[in-house]
Parts: structure tokens; sequence; C-alpha cells
């Protein structure tokens, strides 16, 4: 009880904090409304700060010494438009710094989707940093650079407020390479081609390295590109049946399927990882009040992955969230989630002869409230039933909580 205590203080000083400065900042802005970023923006410079702050508390046991952790993730971004400083139609650069200053919940609970997407070992690493290219009226755009690769794919609107890292990107397809796709906290250097074949239907297809960073040492930012590391290649159709002013109301459906060059070793022989999956967005009920789209929206994902290299091979993934759900607070957002692993039937028998019992399933329940203070400062409570983690008999069933302070500038 002492730390539920301490839990929640520790985030109202936080809270207090960062909403003076709002004020302060919102005053400023109404009072000089030609600030210094819409200045620079008009030169072709724009700025961005985003910064998230999580406390979570696990019930403590016998063998741990904590229960409350913290995380914290800081990103600069500088995007360049070329077209204003040098002429240059269509062409940007985008330059993402990012820092990682993080606790570990999820080692004491060993959940094979994780609890939070910002948890990671400790680092300050360039997360992006790509040159951009529209053509044809923006029809076709090229890029290239360190790219996160879940930045332009597996991406879903309504799912990206939920913790748990497998509402991001999906068990099946995070799983994948030897150090995993060019996702967070490590990126690779990639090309993406995105081609509007319509208003509604695009195609989008991207080759990463097929080994991002270096395995041996994650400090730091490392492109290391060798024959033996392989390509990683995607392509994901999308089609837009309803477009809104709010993204996550949007009404959509996407197909993708991906693939590694380099082949992986395994009893049966050698086999290259692939798998696909599928995604549909469709908001449930829709009004607009004040100006400001509210209701409920819905996601729905379902993915694969190759049975013969990958412990997960597929993948379920719902969300149901709300907008505006209680009177006055038409920005405010509630939402249910739930995210199930299943796993392959090869993994089973292989810890069977290592004398492991596992469970067939790790699955994630998800419950948020994520109220704004301000334009720019949200605070986000959240919890989460894991079942199953890490697929293990011998571990149980955990019950977890969360704040997150999210400062997007």
């Amino acid at each position: 009880m002492k730390k539920c205590f301490l839990f929640l203080f520790v985030n109202l000083i936080f809270i207090s904090s960062f909403e003076i400065f709002a004020e302060q900042q919102q005053t400023e802005s109404a009072s000089h409304p030609n600030n210094w970023r819409t200045e620079i923006a008009d030169k072709g410079f724009e700025f961005g700060l985003l910064n998230k702050f999580e406390t979570w508390y696990l019930p403590k046991q016998e063998q741990d010494n904590k229960s409350v952790f913290f995380i914290n993730n800081l990103h600069t971004e500088l995007l360049f438009d070329f077209d204003k400083i040098f002429g240059y139609a269509g062409s940007s650069m985008l330059f993402d710094v990012l820092w990682v200053n993080s606790q570990r919940p999820n080692d004491n609970i060993g959940s094979a989707q994780g609890i939070s997407n910002l948890e990671e070992q400790n680092n300050i690493i360039i997360f992006q940093w790509y040159l951009e290219q529209n053509l044809f009226n923006d029809k076709l755009s090229l890029l290239f650079g360190l790219l996160d690769l879940n930045g332009e794919f597996d991406v879903k609107e309504s799912k990206s407020l939920f913790l748990t890292p497998s509402h991001g990107i999906g068990t099946d397809f995070a799983q994948s390479g030897e150090n995993g796709p060019s996702i967070f906290p490590v990126t690779s250097l990639a090309f993406r081609a995105l081609y509007n074949f319509t208003d509604k239907l695009s195609l989008r297809y991207g080759i990463f390295d097929g080994i991002p960073g270096d395995t041996a040492n994650h400090r730091g930012t490392k492109v290391i590109l060798k024959e033996s590391d392989g390509l990683l290649s995607v392509a994901e159709w999308t089609y837009t049946f309803e477009q809104t002013d709010n993204d996550a109301f949007n009404k959509t459906a996407k197909l993708a399927a991906w693939c590694f060059t380099k082949e992986t070793y395994n009893l049966l022989g050698t086999i290259n990882q692939f798998g696909f999956y599928g995604i549909a967005q469709f908001p449930l009920l829709m009004t607009v009040k004040d100006d400001e789209i509210t209701g409920l929206t819905s996601a729905l994902r379902i993915g694969y992955a190759d049975a013969k290299t990958h412990p997960t091979d597929i993948y379920f993934g719902l969300s149901l969230l709300y907008k505006g759900l209680l009177p006055g607070r038409l920005n405010d957002y509630i939402g249910l989630a739930i995210a199930l692993s299943r796993v392959s039937h090869d993994y089973i028998d292989e810890q069977k002869q290592l004398g492991n019992s596992v469970k067939n399933y790790d699955a994630n329940i998800e419950l948020l409230y994520r109220y704004e203070l301000t334009e720019f400062l949200s605070l986000q409570a959240d919890v989460q039933y894991i079942i199953n983690p890490m697929y293990s008999s011998n571990q149980d069933n955990w019950l977890v909580g969360g704040v997150r302070i999210t400062f997007d500038l």
C-alpha cells in the first residue's frame, strides 16, 4: 500500500510541474502568435521535442527487492524542408536523436510481448536520419537513410495509445531477424518507396539491412553493412475506404508480406524467415462535437510468421478506443485491447526436448485512460493483465499498473 501512495505522489509532482510550464507556454503563444518556431518553419526548419516519462508498479515478488520502475524516452527532431531552403521541390531531410533512460520492469515479468514500448537499454542514438523526395505531384515518394520500419509499416493509428509493444508492431514481425527488424531501439539503413495509385489505394515497399546495428555492442549508433547480413524486404498494400480529420477514425485495410534473404538454420535444414499480416481499422460510432470527431473506433490485426524459425507463429490483436466519452472531455481517450501470441508447435517440441514445460500462448489485456491536460501535455493511466508470460508454465500471471506523461512540443 505504501508503494502505491509513493507511486501516485511521484507522478503528481511531475504532473504539477509540467502543467505550470504548459500554462506559461500557452500564454506566451497567445500573446505572440508569430513565435520563433513559426518564423524558422517559414525558412524551412522545423523542430520537435517529444518526451515520454513512465512509472510502473509491479507487485513485489519474494525474490525481488523492487516494485516501482521508471522509464524516460526523449526524441529531438529536426526537419529540413529543402524546397524552402534551396528550392528543391518535394525534398526534405529528417534527423531524429533518441535518448533512452530506462529501468526494465519486464525483466521481472518476462512477457514475450512486453509491457512498455519505451523499455530498453540506456542509450543515446541517432534513431532516424533520412532523405525523402516526393515526385509526380506527391504520387511517388522515395526515402533513403536510417529508418524506423514501424513508422512506415504495420502502423495502426487507433492502437498508437496502447503501451503494450505488440500493438505497435506484432510479435510475429518484431521477433524476426538476428537483431530484430529495423525498429526501436536499433534502426538500420533502408530504402522505401511509396506509390499512391489513387487517393484510396497505395503500395509501400521497403528494403532494410538484414541485421540492424551491432549485435556485439548496443551502445550508440552503428551502421555495419555486410553481404552476409542479407536484406529484409517488406511490401504493404493500403486501401482507405474513408478518410477523416483524425487518423484513428479512418476506415482502412492493409495487407503485407515480409521476407529475409539470409537463410536461417534449423534441424530441418535452412529456411528464409518470412511472414505476412493483415490490418483492419474501422470506426463503430462517430459524431462531431464542437468541430472535434468523437466516438468509438476499433482495429484488428492478424499476423503469421513461419513456425520453423520463430517461437510465435500467429499473432492476434484487437482494440477498442473511445474518444470524448466523458462530458466536457472531448480529447480524452479510453481504450481496451487484447493481444495474443500463439506458440509454434516446433518451439513447443524443442522446449520439451530440453525438459521445459511450455504453454501454447502469451496474452496481454490492457485498459487505458488518456487525459489531455493541454494541447501538448497528456497524462495516461494504464493497467495490464499478463497471462502465461514468456509461455512458461512456471510463471505466474501478472497484474501491473503504469502512468505515462507525454510532453509533445
